[in-house]
Formats: C-alpha cells, sequence, structure tokens
C-alpha cells in the first residue's frame, strides 16, 4: 500500500485490525485521548505509516504506572459491497 491514497471518509468499510498486547492484566488501562493524523502527537507516525495511519491513542495504567502510545492502521483493503442486513455506523 505504499504510495497508495486511500478516502478516509470511507475508513469504516476497510478491514482494519487494531493489534494490542494484554498490558491491562494487572490495572485498568484507560485512554485519554484519541489523535488524528496531523493533530499534535502525531507527526512522526503519519510521517512513518502515511494514509495507512487512522489514529494515534495515548492510554494509562495506573497500576504499572506508565503510558502507551497505540495506533490503529489499515493493513488490508478490499472492495465490499454490504447488504440490507447491514447496520450502519456512523
Amino acid at each position: 500500500m505504499t504510495g497508495q491514497v486511500i478516502d478516509k471518509s470511507v475508513h469504516a468499510i476497510f478491514f482494519v485490525v487494531q493489534i494490542q498486547a494484554d498490558y491491562a492484566s494487572e490495572g485498568i488501562m484507560k485512554v485519554k485521548s484519541t489523535l488524528s493524523p496531523g493533530q499534535k502527537g502525531t507527526k512522526q507516525l503519519t510521517e512513518k505509516y502515511g494514509d495507512r495511519l487512522i489514529c494515534v491513542r495515548y492510554r494509562y495504567d495506573s497500576g504499572k504506572q506508565k503510558r502507551y502510545k497505540t495506533v490503529e492502521l489499515i493493513i488490508d483493503e478490499q472492495d465490499w459491497t454490504p447488504d440490507e442486513s447491514f447496520p450502519c455506523y456512523r
């Protein structure tokens, strides 16, 4: 997908996989902010992942006293036509 432009306005139809390790096993991890590409705090990740980047999240684990930065990426794109039974989101 390098160099391929993807329309983020229709990112909901893309197969999006967000991989997260189970860091919250000892404490409660809370998301304090979710940033869109281009916002302050996403510059390097936007440069690295380009149009594949959906969002950057900052998670905080009070039990471990750690902050984690996670990303949501588009890893695959395929044509798809929803049927009548598919619910609409947003």
